[in-house]
């Protein structure tokens, strides 16, 4: 693993905790439901944090540092736009805009026209 590659997961893991450590309690409800789709039920269930939430999200939907486009929508979408900038300014955009569409619950991505 490069030195570049090993600074952008160390930059990924300390995105997690910073999420984990600032959504508010409605934050991540709001988070939670744009998941549902994403997520089996039973898994999503179980998640009581958002720190675990991502880790979900990395299991199920390759989640991580050079695939961070869901994470950055969820993030606009919840209202987090100061941690959807963080994560653009740290990794870097190269795919085109994506936003979830417009209901809380549904988590399905299309470009934005």
């Amino acid at each position: 693993m490069s030195e570049s590659e090993m600074s952008r997961n160390q930059k990924w893991f300390k995105l997690r905790e910073k999420i984990n450590d600032s959504l508010s309690p409605d934050e991540f409800l709001k988070m939670k439901r744009l998941c549902k789709n994403e997520i089996p039920e039973r898994n999503l269930d179980n998640i009581n944090n958002p720190y675990n939430l991502i880790r979900a999200l990395e299991d199920y939907k390759d989640l991580g540092p050079r695939d961070y486009d869901l994470l950055q929508t969820i993030m606009t979408t919840i209202g987090r736009k100061d941690i959807a900038d963080e994560i653009q300014r740290d990794f870097g955009w190269y795919g085109p805009l994506m936003e979830l569409d417009g209901q809380i619950g549904r988590a399905s991505c299309r470009e934005r026209v």
